[in-house]
């Protein structure tokens, strides 16, 4: 965390990270949001971010503009995670701009079926805005979202490599009632 507060906030990279989002190769933006994903460890980024400029505006056009690229929607996603990990007024932002959140995680879970790390990065960032702001909540119920992370749970549950995927999923349907009928049976020693 030193460091990353040496080189986000003193050494000034944070603008530079933001300017990065803004290029044309999905390369460029991949490593801005990268970059940003990482200084989001601390408050004082994500308030930057979040508050004090349009970052969070820039990232989620971004990930709009370069919806093919999964190593950017992973990036961003992954970013907008950590922005949203605690009940955070950040969220709000995330859903009042536009493309909202929720719009654009559905279709990122729709364009990117077959990568298990930005399934999981983009289940987690929906169930963090989904559990803090009620309108964003709403969106979520009204959508196919729920339907989204019933097929990923039901496609990938017995490959290894989806274990972080579907566990983020089976809570994120759990949480909002939605799991019936996929409930995991309680598992028993043998010794029982």
């Amino acid at each position: 965390q030193d460091r990353v507060q040496a080189l986000a906030l003193d050494a000034k990279l944070l603008k530079r990270a933001q300017s990065a989002v803004e290029a044309q190769d999905p390369r460029v933006v991949r490593a801005g949001l990268a970059v940003l994903r990482t200084f989001s460890i601390i408050e004082e980024v994500r308030d930057e971010i979040g508050f004090m400029t349009d970052g969070a505006q820039r990232c989620l056009l971004a990930v709009r503009k370069h919806l093919a690229t999964a190593a950017v929607c992973e990036a961003g996603f992954g970013l907008f995670a950590n922005l949203t990990m605690r009940k955070s007024p950040i969220t709000g932002r995330l859903c009042d701009f536009e493309p909202g959140i929720i719009g654009l995680g559905l279709a990122v879970l729709r364009q990117h079926r077959d990568r298990p790390d930005l399934n999981r990065s983009t289940v987690h960032t929906l169930r963090n805005v989904a559990s803090q702001e009620e309108a964003a909540s709403m969106e979520v119920k009204e959508s196919d979202i729920f339907e989204e992370v019933r097929k990923l749970v039901l496609e990938h549950e017995s490959d290894p490599r989806w274990k972080a995927a579907v566990d983020i999923s089976r809570q994120f349907l759990r949480e909002f009632r939605a799991d019936a009928g996929m409930e995991k049976k309680a598992e028993y020693n043998q010794f029982y």
